[in-house]
């Protein structure tokens, strides 16, 4: 038999429920990480949130025939990804060693290879949010606090393309 609900019970459980129908706000002064790289002597940046994995290059097979950007296949965790040229998908020129990798996509990923890993920074959200207003599509440049310009690189719109 069900017991009955006092109205301060009513109340707490309306207020526990709707916490989770209620869009969530955001906190305009959270960081967001991002992973600083370099292409072409160009500084860029990569949203954390955006990527499935970083690691060091790994050994990488050509496919016969294949063309720039797709620069072969390599393993990830025990799945074969294809490897593009991250510098190449930028419309940069080719650069002589890729060092690094970064992968996009969970379901089905893809890694974009690179020579130069810049570091790692945050950046809070007001920046972030200001420079992807103001920036074309794929071109969405920022000032970071010490006064150095970075260039918001869009996975999503990469992995779309691909």
């Amino acid at each position: 038999m069900p017991e009955k609900l006092t109205a301060h019970t009513r109340a707490l459980r309306e207020e526990f429920d709707q916490r989770f129908t209620a869009p969530r706000e955001l906190d305009r002064d959270a960081p967001v990480s991002m992973l600083g790289l370099r292409l072409g002597g160009r500084a860029f940046a990569l949203r954390l949130d955006a990527l499935a994995g970083l690691q060091a290059m790994r050994r990488l097979v050509p496919l016969p025939q294949s063309r720039v950007p797709l620069l072969g296949l390599t393993g990830v965790r025990g799945r074969l990804v294809p490897v593009f040229s991250l510098a190449a998908l930028m419309e940069l020129p080719l650069e002589p060693e890729a060092n690094w990798l970064v992968l996009i996509g969970h379901a089905d990923p893809v890694a974009l290879a690179f020579a130069e890993l810049d570091g790692y920074f945050e950046l809070p959200l007001t920046i972030l949010q200001r420079a992807q207003a103001e920036g074309a599509p794929g071109a969405r440049s920022f000032l970071l606090p010490d006064a150095a310009a970075r260039q918001l690189i869009d996975t999503a719109a990469l992995l779309e393309a691909l």
